[in-house]
């Protein structure tokens, strides 16, 4: 699995939404911005706000970044 689809599932974790998916083939739209914007309405019933977008973006980039310089890869060892 690449390091951004390892970074997305603790990410949607931390806003609270359990049990994703990783098959990502079963999204109707891709790449991961689409899958988050899927998620979110699913779980919400509403699409995410540009606030709702920042923080996930936010915590998404810091996760990426931590796992580029050398920290486990998004949580995992």
């Amino acid at each position: 699995m690449k390091v951004d689809a390892l970074c997305f599932v603790p990410v949607c974790r931390s806003v609270g939404f359990g049990d994703i998916d990783t098959d990502w083939s079963r999204y109707k739209h891709a790449p991961m911005p689409a899958f988050f914007y899927e998620i979110f309405e699913a779980r919400v019933g509403r699409l995410p706000t540009a606030d709702d977008i920042s923080r996930f973006h936010q915590h998404f980039m810091t996760l990426l970044v931590e796992a580029f310089q050398g920290a486990s890869v998004c949580g995992y060892a």
